[in-house]
């Protein structure tokens, strides 16, 4: 039954005039006493008592506000909504299906409770044009925006939410919520749960919240941010920041050259496509830098870093790390803790830093600093230039013409390998140069 149009008609203007000497009796000046004007709502109801579904058409600017009496009855605005049996009872509608206009509505769910609906299974809301606000309900709600710059809130239950055109706002509050910005440069909040955020096209800004969160920051420029939990971030095409935050997180970063911070936790994290910066953060991290001219730094940890393809700059930060150029020229620093270092294809820098590491030069002409502690350093193909530094090292040659220095008099080992090959003792107690 059609409960629209209830509050019809306005309250008219009167007015009242003033004596010619302009005071009335009273003392007041000339003026218009004016009446409050009454908004003629434009929202209609309809409850089918067979299917239980509660339909609401908005054909204006409407705030929409669903709540129950005290006599258990459904409420639109405060006026009790009736079907063709009566008065709508709140424990029987199964479903609630709101269709907004091309106007600014304001749709607003948050009184409809389970405890009152009990057989209420979803809500389907759809903003249409218009800014349009909509705060969802504690079952599952299904919240599309439509054109215009809205606003969602998805409170309770596992909520769908879909801001499509324009800049949007979109929040899943708790539950496990799937959340699309659509076109435009929107802002996706999961809240708490194991959320789906996607921000589509535009520069958006995701956040996961609290959560194991599955974020993309789709097409554009993106900051994405997990926050608690272990999520899976993707930035996709466009110059992203991806940062994982606590939790052991999953971050890709697309196409063009992104910037992909694991933080806390055990992370794994690549560069894919562009430069990238690829900093590990706390916890014991695997970077891959893949295509392109990328920096990466494990921090602290035991961190695993590859630098694909590109001249790569990697950084071991502190822990005991497994750093591997891989293709082209690459700058490699250990750092501190026990690191093992490849420089792999290309014409690599490997610098050990402090503690005892191995290097290897791999293929090409390499050059190789053992740093301090006591080093293993392999020349690898290639004329290589090796130095020990300070500790008591290994030094070999390996192929090549190659330059061997053990830097110090503290009992070296040098190997010169295959080729024509110059060793440096710098001291007494180096053993026997194999040249």
């Amino acid at each position: 039954m059609n409960t629209g149009n209830w509050l019809s008609g306005f309250f008219k203007r009167p007015t009242r005039r003033l004596r010619s000497g302009g005071q009335h009796a009273s003392g007041l000046s000339a003026a218009c006493v004016q009446l409050e004007d009454r908004v003629l709502l434009t929202a209609t109801a309809a409850y089918d008592d067979v299917s239980q579904v509660l339909t609401i058409q908005s054909t204006g600017a409407d705030s929409i506000v669903l709540d129950v009496d005290s006599s258990g009855y459904v409420t639109l605005n405060k006026v009790v909504v009736q079907g063709t049996s009566g008065p709508v009872n709140a424990s029987d509608v199964v479903s609630i299906e709101i269709n907004g206009s091309d106007g600014n509505n304001k749709i607003d769910l948050r009184k409809v409770r389970s405890s009152d609906f009990t057989s209420l299974l979803s809500t389907e809301i759809d903003g249409n044009g218009g800014n349009d606000t909509v705060y969802g309900s504690e079952v599952r709600d299904v919240i599309r925006g439509g054109t215009g710059n809205d606003r969602l809130y998805g409170g309770e239950g596992d909520d769908d939410l879909s801001g499509e055109d324009g800049s949007d706002r979109l929040y899943g509050d708790n539950g496990d919520d799937y959340l699309n910005g659509g076109n435009g440069n929107d802002l996706l909040y999961g809240g708490d749960g194991d959320d789906t955020a996607d921000g589509g096209a535009g520069n958006d800004r995701v956040y996961g919240g609290r959560g194991n969160d599955d974020l993309s920051g789709d097409d554009g420029n993106d900051i994405v941010y997990g926050e608690d939990g272990d999520d899976i971030i993707t930035g996709d095409s466009g110059r992203d920041q991806l940062r994982g935050g606590r939790g052991n997180d999953d971050i890709s970063g697309g196409d063009d050259s992104d910037r992909v911070y694991g933080e806390d936790g055990d992370d794994t994290l690549r560069g894919d496509d562009g430069i990238d910066d690829i900093r590990g953060g706390n916890g014991n991290d695997d970077m891959d830098g893949g295509a392109g001219d990328d920096r990466i730094s494990g921090d602290s940890g035991d961190d695993r870093g590859r630098g694909g393809s590109g001249r790569d700059q990697i950084r071991g930060g502190t822990g005991n790390d497994d750093l591997d150029g891989e293709d082209d020229d690459d700058r490699i620093y250990g750092d501190s803790g026990d690191d093992i270092i490849h420089g792999g294809r290309g014409r690599d820098r490997l610098d050990g830093g402090n503690d005892d590491d191995f290097i290897s030069g791999d293929d090409d002409d390499d050059s190789i600093y053992g740093g301090s502690g006591d080093d293993e350093l392999h020349g690898g193909l290639g004329d290589d230039v090796i130095y020990g530094h300070r500790g008591r090292d290994k030094l070999f040659g390996d192929d090549g013409d190659d330059h061997l220095f053990t830097g110090n008099d503290d009992g070296n080992e040098v190997h010169g390998g295959n080729g024509n090959d110059d060793v440096d003792g710098h001291g007494d107690d180096d053993g026997p140069g194999h040249t």
